[in-house]
């Protein structure tokens, strides 16, 4: 297709979700009034409807979904896109409720709405994907056939992948997977044929349908397979000369990342066990509350900076969020261009300007945040995001939580602690994360906002000998289980299969 039909087609789907976004309040309205043999449109919905219009509009296109190019729309898109349509119609019912308590509009409206405007963006996408593909599809005169060794998100992303790219000159022939329970399912439509231990099996009965197998990918890691699984694929290659890929070469290993690290880290995700439900409710209904009552503020600052610096108007950076998992954090931009006039490299003091160093003094520069919030990828309360480089040990376990707004160690000296002070705070709120603490953690950043930076010693300290008595009672118990394995007694050694697996049961159930 010409790139200026390209270009005209993504300008109408943009112009489609504009449409779409500010019609679907009214005709969430027109379509219940069809149901109950009825319309009346009372005009105490406008708050509501212009609100999570907007909303809508402005969450699709700084999320991505709305300049997602429609030719690669994904399921990933899609549920970013209901994501983003859902927390504009909370925003907008919670404007509504205040304005006028939605008096005259149904309480199923709001539904309705998510259901109209996340179905109508979807369908136009999938149709428009459909005509392309079918325009742009040829048939060969042979094609050939893939097996697919494994069942596991690498490998749905290669059948998909050969699904776009190949354009029939190659298809997938089936999937062999670990697990004997996957067998007759499918993935993607392609069918399970087996496991992997019968991988012989499998091409004997591809040859009778005359399928031409041109390679096996596999989707499991290579270190991952058994001695009996290298042994089968070694001989499939040894006899038929089919080529064997690992996909993970291809991929990257993403093998053992979360149980690993898990394993290692024990205490990672036990502290906010009970808390963490009500904390990320919290997070939501709080952010929809202040993008609210900050609105004038955020479109202030954005005017500041615009007339101060130009376009972009917001900086983005990745950090480390929950996990290890790569957020984008997004800022109001503070700084020129690292470069000037001559291609010198300015320092962050020239490249700062006056608006700048107010916004980042006053931290309104961290105001986009309350979206990284309102998505999931922060809480309100937590260790600060850092970047890769800057992570201190104990990696893990410090990333076992969301990623906070505000955090112990900013209210307790911010940017006076050492690196080592600030690690030894973020991890005594890891192990003591509760409601009431998070509430004086908020309380102590408005008035840090007031007094600014101060060092608080006592806490300082407090958290450090904290972590040092942590560290050196989980050092003695180490060195006590190796003294017992040594000389073990024959009571404790008849008990320990008993104790293991209630262990196991224990984890389980948990």
């Amino acid at each position: 297709m010409h790139p200026s039909k390209k270009a005209t087609l993504q300008s109408s789907i943009v112009i489609f979700d504009c449409v779409v976004a500010i019609s679907a309040p009214m005709l969430a309205v027109a379509f219940r009034g069809i149901f109950e043999s009825r319309l009346e449109i009372s005009w105490d919905i406008l708050p509501y409807a212009v609100t999570s219009a907007l909303t809508s509009l402005l969450l699709l296109w700084w999320f991505g979904v709305m300049r997602a190019a429609w030719r690669y729309f994904a399921f990933s898109d899609a549920a970013k896109a209901l994501q983003c349509i859902a927390m504009a119609v909370s925003i907008g019912a919670f404007v509504g409720f205040a304005v006028n308590r939605l008096d005259g509009v149904p309480r199923s409206i709001p539904l309705i709405h998510i259901i109209l405007q996340a179905g109508a963006f979807v369908a136009a996408r999938a149709l428009m994907q459909r005509m392309l593909s079918t325009k742009s599809r040829r048939s060969p005169a042979r094609p050939g056939g893939v097996l697919v060794i494994g069942c596991n998100p690498t490998a749905e992303a290669y059948v998909r992948a050969v699904e776009v790219l190949s354009q029939g000159a190659l298809e997938v022939a089936g999937l062999l997977a670990e697990d004997a329970a996957m067998v007759g399912l499918t993935v993607r439509g392609k069918q399970v044929l087996g496991t992997i231990s019968q991988v012989r099996s499998a091409l004997t009965s591809l040859q009778v349908h005359g399928i031409d197998l041109q390679k096996i990918a596999v989707a499991v890691p290579e270190k991952s397979l058994s001695v009996l699984h290298h042994a089968a694929l070694d001989r499939i290659l040894a006899e038929t000369h089919i080529p064997v890929i690992y996909l993970d070469s291809l991929f990257g290993d993403a093998t053992g990342s979360d149980m690993e690290q898990e394993a290692a880290h024990p205490k990672v995700g036990r502290a906010l066990r009970s808390y963490g439900p009500l904390k990320s409710f919290l997070d939501i209904l709080g952010s929809c509350i202040l993008l609210v009552v900050t609105a004038p503020l955020f479109a202030t600052v954005a005017l500041l900076t615009l007339i101060d610096l130009g376009q972009p108007i917001c900086f983005w950076q990745k950090r480390m969020g929950r996990r290890g998992q790569s957020i984008t954090l997004y800022k109001f931009r503070t700084m020129r261009s690292p470069l000037g006039p001559h291609g010198e490299k300015l320092t962050d003091m020239q490249r700062t300007s006056k608006i700048g160093h107010f916004l980042r003094k006053t931290r309104l520069d961290e105001l986009p945040q309350l979206l990284n919030i309102l998505h999931g990828d922060m809480s309100f309360v937590g260790p600060r995001p850092l970047l890769p480089i800057d992570q201190p040990a104990e990696v893990m376990e410090r990333l076992s939580v969301k990623p906070g707004l505000t955090g112990w160690a900013q209210v307790n000296g911010g940017k006076l602690v050492t690196p080592e002070e600030k690690r030894a705070l973020d991890l005594w709120y890891v192990g003591h994360a509760n409601l009431w603490l998070d509430l004086k953690i908020a309380w102590m950043t408005l008035e840090m906002f007031v007094r600014g930076d101060r060092l608080n010693t006592l806490r300082i300290i407090a958290a450090t000998d904290w972590l040092h008595l942590r560290d050196s009672m989980a050092m003695m118990n180490m060195h006590e289980n190796a003294s017992s394995s040594e000389h073990p007694d024959p009571v404790v050694e008849f008990r320990q299969p008993v104790q293991l697996r209630e262990k196991r049961k224990r984890a389980s159930a948990a």
